[in-house]
């Protein structure tokens, strides 16, 4: 059976009271309830070989009934020495693709680059093909707006827009869906 040792707890003012207590690695259990025990006070512990050893309280509980009023939960202080501390931490962003990525994977795509001459193919293509002017204009101006907004949350819309309004010329459009659709991708990632 465990018996019960004389250490100090040391108050957050500094204080300082001798007390008996039950001492394991993780836990002291004391039967005094004189003397209020809370968080982040500090038990000291001399060995027999007179090594001091120093223990933070991390959370403390009070019993009304029981044979040890307060059951303590601790950590050795020596072994807090490895934990970094957390400090704040600046982060100054330039450029154009400024980015941080903390504890993820960046998936995403850089769009500042961007190539838009295929937009001109697309518009050759829609003038020669179409022939009716009413509905030329109207394709001409969707895929106008389509343009105007790559890079942007609305691009899906737009292309959305875009597609139903050339949906009787799909057969010309087709070969450009897959260029078109890369922006979606480059926008939601």
């Amino acid at each position: 059976m465990f018996q019960e040792e004389n250490v100090v707890l040391v108050k957050s003012d500094g204080t300082r009271h001798n007390i008996s207590a039950l001492a394991q690695s993780e836990r002291f259990f004391v039967r005094d309830d004189k003397i209020p025990i809370e968080e982040g006070e500090t038990f000291e512990r001399t060995l027999p070989n007179k090594i001091l050893e120093e223990y933070l309280v991390l959370e403390s509980n009070y019993y009304s009934r029981g044979r040890y009023r307060y059951q303590i939960k601790v950590r050795k202080k020596s072994s807090l020495l490895g934990q970094k501390p957390t400090s704040p931490i600046t982060i100054t962003q330039t450029g154009d693709n400024a980015k941080v990525n903390i504890d993820s994977e960046d998936n995403s795509i850089n769009i500042n680059n961007i190539d838009l001459s295929r937009f001109e193919d697309i518009k050759r293509i829609l003038t020669t093909e179409i022939s009716d002017e009413a509905e030329q204009k109207n394709c001409l101006n969707s895929l106008n707006e389509l343009q105007e907004s790559v890079g942007k949350q609305s691009y899906i819309e737009k292309y959305k827009q875009f597609i139903a309004t050339v949906a009787n010329h799909m057969a010309i459009i087709y070969p450009f869906i897959p260029y078109l659709t890369t922006f979606i991708t480059k926008v939601h990632s």
